[in-house]
């Protein structure tokens, strides 16, 4: 299981790769931008990643899942803690009744699935928002809504495949370095 202390430690060298070696590129761009891209990972996952897959959940979807949610509570100004599931129970998180498909799903696809449906839910309505009187959505709280749902479904996965989670982010941090060019932090 991921501590608190553990993803606040993982925030740091996101930042480092993001924000001062520039490997986001849309972090200057805002909220609904990077929360629009994000949102197209996340869907470009569900369909195109295999969640039953080992490697391809440690060494990709979890570790992403991870920098997804960091990466929300950075851009809404906040701590790590935000996204933190804390000690609820991962299954209370979404009611899977109301989601019927995902009834025979593994609960970490459910999760990963509800954080997409979140945040294309928000941005759908604020697509609308000219349309709508009165339409008082929150891009902010759905992002950490989904941030959550995201680290639930990232400590799921590290329990189901029995993989330490910090590992993995460090490795796909790692990966992602190479493949961009990126060079280590000194």
């Amino acid at each position: 299981m991921l501590s608190k202390a553990e993803l606040r430690d993982l925030s740091g060298p996101l930042y480092t790769y993001d924000v001062e070696q520039g490997g986001w590129d849309l972090e200057d761009k805002g909220l609904r931008a990077n929360a629009q891209h994000v949102m197209t990972h996340l869907v470009k996952d569900l369909v195109g990643k295999d969640f039953g897959d080992r490697n391809t959940v440690e060494f990709v979807i979890a570790p992403d899942c991870l920098q997804y949610a960091l990466r929300f509570a950075r851009w809404n100004s906040d701590s790590s803690d935000r996204v933190y599931p804390g000690d609820r129970s991962l299954s209370g998180f979404i009611d899977l009744s109301e989601r019927g498909n995902f009834k025979a799903t593994p609960l970490y696809f459910a999760e990963f699935a509800e954080a997409a449906a979140t945040l294309a839910e928000e941005l759908h309505e604020l697509d609308h928002e000219d349309e709508e009187d009165g339409y008082a959505g929150d891009l902010p709280h759905a992002m950490l809504e989904s941030g959550v749902l995201l680290v639930a479904s990232a400590m799921e996965q590290a329990q189901t495949f029995e993989f330490d989670l910090v590992d993995a982010f460090g490795k796909r941090l790692d990966s992602l370095r190479e493949r961009f060019q990126i060079p280590q932090p000194e």
